[in-house]
């Protein structure tokens, strides 16, 4: 959300001689100071190549010319509706290139974290989550099995997303506006929030951990009861949304 979302300005990124970036976060040892596959496809929708991308580290670099675009996302704080549109066009392209017979869309998923390999803030009780939503007629996706065009293109032909907070829920900024989504949260997620708005989904949250967390990254268990309240909650208004008026 914070990097893609320098790339506001709809220009030519190609004509730049290098695409700088800066990792404020990385750790001592610095495993992170590399573009991902997963960004280098982000970052190539958006117009640049992998090999104009240069990573800045402890060492002095100077510049003839830079050009720093204004944040329109700050963490935990607010989004400029400019914001979403670099997710509309990174979204543009995917579709452009998609295989027809490749993941078929999806009118309401559920994103999975039970198979991560490292996984924090986990709900324990995850599994009996999907049963929950598999009787509700969701699709159990887990989204590190499928590459970044296939996510994207699922968020972009959903109907509705549901899943615990996370990472995985901020892929509903490719989403349509007006996409329901319904987010189990076992905290409150700022980011979450700005992002719901920001892109114009139709949000529902559910406050489900059974108890307070006394940690950030602790692991906690859902309340069922409660998640069934918000599915039902969810039904009655698609049921409203879809039923015709009656004549007066």
């Amino acid at each position: 959300m914070e990097t893609l979302s320098r790339f506001w300005p709809d220009i030519d990124y190609g004509e730049y001689d290098h695409i700088v970036v800066y990792r404020g976060a990385a750790p001592p040892r610095k495993p992170q100071l590399r573009i991902r596959p997963v960004e280098r496809e982000l970052l190539a929708a958006l117009g640049t190549t992998a090999e104009k991308i240069f990573i800045l580290d402890e060492k002095p670099v100077v510049f003839d010319e830079i050009t720093v675009s204004t944040p329109p996302f700050w963490e935990k704080a607010i989004a400029d509706p400019r914001f979403v549109g670099v997710h509309d066009r990174i979204g543009s392209v995917f579709e452009s290139r998609m295989d027809p017979a490749g993941v078929p869309p999806v009118r309401r998923l559920y994103l999975s974290r039970t198979r991560l390999i490292e996984i924090k803030r986990a709900a324990l009780n995850e599994a009996a989550i999907e049963q929950l939503m598999q009787a509700r007629g969701f699709a159990i996706i887990h989204p590190q099995l499928l590459t970044i065009q296939e996510q994207v293109r699922l968020m972009r032909t959903a109907e509705v997303i549901a899943g615990c907070d996370g990472s995985a829920l901020h892929l509903a900024a490719f989403a349509r506006p007006g996409t329901r989504l319904l987010a189990i949260d076992g905290r409150a997620v700022v980011n979450q929030f700005i992002l719901d708005q920001a892109r114009g989904l139709d949000a529902i949250h559910v406050l489900a951990a059974e108890s307070v967390l006394g940690r950030r990254a602790k692991a906690w268990s859902a309340d069922l009861d409660r998640i069934n309240a918000a599915l039902d909650l969810l039904d009655s208004e698609l049921t409203e949304q879809t039923t015709p008026s009656s004549p007066t």
